[in-house]
């Protein structure tokens, strides 16, 4: 079931009416019962057996770590086999084609589950003794397909919680929702047709035409992905339900790894905490440590595992998104490697930016850094889109084979797809999209709340106004499919 499609929208509706009819006391159940219909409606019944099955198996495990007959190296035992279990399901259903498809979301509700049986191992998370209450978190339905990554400990209350109606909380959400599928609707879909042109032929274009269409990509990828969790974030607040934030104004980042801290924030955070972290604490990292100190010094003894912790991150990154080298290229070692040589150079660049008497308190040296960072993701996130490494590389090898900036100017942008009302349109909500952003850096707060503040009647024009935009100039009609969201397939 599509979050921009009409059966969604009538879904969440009912969904709302049911849940503030109901005693506030068992409105989890009616979360619940709405998550079970919208996993079986979209996964078919196998694949949600198989999903809910998961999600029982987790259960029975937190709650056997809790025993007191158990010690703990049974236990870190049951995390290792129970972990290898879940992991080997995804790749199993994702990677390998079987007759059972993969559950929708099972890369996110994977994610979740592991972080959970960490949590509850470590201590620092109760085990649920409701199943059906764990359930109704662990398959919350709008996270499904594409997040943000929840972790149960951050979100328990918030589902736990008696929720009320207010008619704030209504608006905001509806705000947010229909911010998102103007993103979508509006900027991404409109963006897809230029880029699938481009990628899909990709052997007859050169020069900027690669240039545009890799540009184009990253703006489309954050259109729709962005777009996609102001979806889920409006819906769950719609339950009085607040969710994690996932982006955080990337393209304002001063390095590579900053960026990635604003960009699919909660991903982030989860290979920090159960991945980074747990590597650099080990056992065996801490004698290779030892041993590197004795041969490189104390410096580089602490930075080298440092570093090789951080590329097994990365790699994981990568191979999370897909199991193509495109990914673990483009999204993984790529990023990683640009980031460890970001920190291993920084002295000299110290030194350069001293010797040159660079000013860096200044607005020019932060734009500078904003688009050195961006254009390293653009770099790496044209990999994401290619079909394979291959592609990838052939089509940095065209961009820099011409230089065609007529192409700008001479009608040639009209060919890929998009007519000139069309790019009008684009161009007008791309500039929307800008301006809400640098609104919300300068406000240094969600436009949402700023509105709060405004007049009832100034309220009420934004939200006709951006529903008339969204029904006026959004990518839909008969005949029309918009595309999945792109992380929809992680």
């Amino acid at each position: 079931m599509s979050l921009t499609s009409m059966d969604f929208f009538f879904f969440i509706m009912v969904m709302v009416m049911l849940y503030y009819i109901t005693p506030v006391r068992y409105r989890w159940g009616i979360l619940l019962i709405g998550s079970c219909y919208f996993i079986t409606k979209s996964n078919g019944m196998l694949p949600s057996v198989v999903m809910l099955g998961e999600i029982g198996f987790t259960y029975i495990v937190a709650c056997i770590f809790g025993s007191p007959h158990i010690g703990m190296r049974m236990k870190r035992w049951i995390l290792i086999v129970c972990i290898f279990i879940l992991m080997a399901l995804l790749i199993l259903l994702k990677e390998v084609e079987l007759k059972i498809t993969a559950p929708v979301g099972i890369s996110y509700y994977t994610l979740f589950l592991i972080s959970y049986l960490c949590d509850v191992y470590w201590g620092t998370a109760q085990a649920e003794k409701n199943l059906f209450r764990f359930a109704e978190i662990a398959g919350f339905f709008p996270v499904l397909i594409s997040g943000p990554i929840l972790r149960y400990g951050s979100v328990e209350k918030q589902f736990y919680k008696e929720n009320y109606f207010h008619f704030s909380g209504m608006k905001r959400g509806i705000l947010r929702i229909l911010w998102g599928i103007f993103k979508k609707l509006v900027i991404a879909e409109r963006i897809a047709v230029i880029v699938n042109e481009i990628y899909g032929n990709y052997q007859h274009y050169y020069g900027l035409y690669i240039w545009f269409a890799v540009v184009l990509f990253t703006l489309q990828l954050y259109a729709d992905f962005s777009g996609c969790m102001d979806i889920v974030i409006g819906v769950s607040g719609l339950f009085g339900i607040e969710l994690p934030e996932n982006f955080h104004y990337p393209f304002t980042a001063k390095n590579l790894s900053e960026f990635w801290r604003r960009w699919h924030i909660t991903l982030g955070e989860w290979l920090r905490d159960y991945v980074f972290y747990p590597i650099l604490k080990s056992q065996l990292w801490q004698v290779y440590g030892t041993v590197l100190k004795r041969k490189f010094g104390k410096k580089y003894g602490k930075k080298i595992p440092v570093w090789t912790a951080l590329l097994i991150s990365w790699f994981l990154i990568g191979a999370w998104h897909g199991g193509g080298w495109n990914y673990i290229f483009g999204v993984g070692i790529f990023m990683g490697v640009s980031i460890i040589l970001g920190e291993a150079f920084q002295p000299l660049f110290t030194i350069v930016i001293a010797r040159l008497k660079i000013r860096t308190e200044c607005f020019s040296w932060r734009l500078f850094q904003a688009i050195r960072s961006s254009l390293l993701f653009v770099f790496g996130n044209s990999f994401f889109r290619a079909e394979n490494l291959e592609q990838g590389f052939s089509l940095w090898k065209q961009a820099f084979a011409l230089w065609n900036p007529w192409i700008l100017f001479d009608g040639s942008i009209l060919g890929l797809g998009l007519n000139a009302k069309n790019i009008n349109v684009l161009l007008a909500a791309l500039g929307i999209l800008a301006a809400g952003s640098v609104t919300g850096l300068y406000l240094k707060r969600p436009i949402s709340e700023w509105l709060e503040e405004q007049n009832y009647i100034f309220q009420w024009t934004v939200v006709l106004v951006g529903f008339f935009v969204v029904m006026t100039y959004g990518c839909y009609g008969s005949g029309y499919n918009a595309q999945d969201f792109i992380y929809a397939g992680f």
